[in-house]
């Protein structure tokens, strides 16, 4: 994202709207954008740091009906008249986002399983089955399920194999020894509790 590079800059009013954000809820706002759902209501989203900062704003499984208010409003005192004919207003619907979980699933993606397996195997898991990667999240099978212990003892040396596999492809350093997700399975449970289903596995 050219703005985390640097490379450009949050132009008015888009600006002031996010250093408000920022102040009011205390988050770190990445960017904000207005544009219009698939339905054609004018939408701004706010695209914050992390799932911590998308907090702040929810309700349940939806979100604050205040906090959108407020920003919606905030909005619209900052356009003047010219950019009351851009961007429409009307029934404004604010939602929020957090780009380091699509930047962590973006540089999982920019792997393959098979580069994987190799860093896990060098780090020392014995008896490997495979390596399976799910949106961000990364799963080091082994064959049985008294196995996993013994492959969760290096899961130190698992972290620092992937983080140094991943680091070219983490511009923003949205991965770290906590924000990795990597766990540990088996196949047998695999095999028993999913029928060997990926489906069944990973819903």
């Amino acid at each position: 994202m050219r703005l985390l590079r640097g490379e450009a800059r949050l132009g008015p009013p888009f600006d002031r709207l996010a250093a408000a954000v920022e102040a009011t809820w205390g988050v770190r706002v990445v960017n904000v954008v207005h544009d219009r759902s698939l339905h054609g209501r004018p939408r701004l989203q706010v695209l914050v740091w992390d799932e911590d900062d998308v907090a702040p704003f929810r309700d349940g499984a939806g979100f604050d009906r205040e906090a959108q208010a407020a920003i919606a409003d905030r909005f619209k005192s900052l356009l003047g008249w010219a950019s009351r004919l851009r961007y429409s207003t009307t029934d404004l619907f604010v939602v929020f986002a957090a780009f380091a979980p699509l930047a962590r699933w973006e540089a999982v993606g920019r792997v393959t399983e098979a580069d994987l397996e190799a860093r896990i195997r060098d780090a020392g898991v014995p008896d490997l089955w495979g390596v399976k990667t799910c949106f961000d999240g990364i799963v080091v099978f082994v064959h049985t399920d008294a196995q996993v212990t013994e492959a969760e003892a290096r899961r130190e040396a698992c972290v620092a194999a992937v983080l140094d596999l991943l680091g070219p492809h983490d511009p923003f350093g949205v991965l770290t020894p906590d924000t990795l997700r990597l766990s540990f399975d088996s196949k047998e449970r695999f095999d028993r509790d999913f029928g060997g289903s990926w489906f069944g596995y990973w819903r």
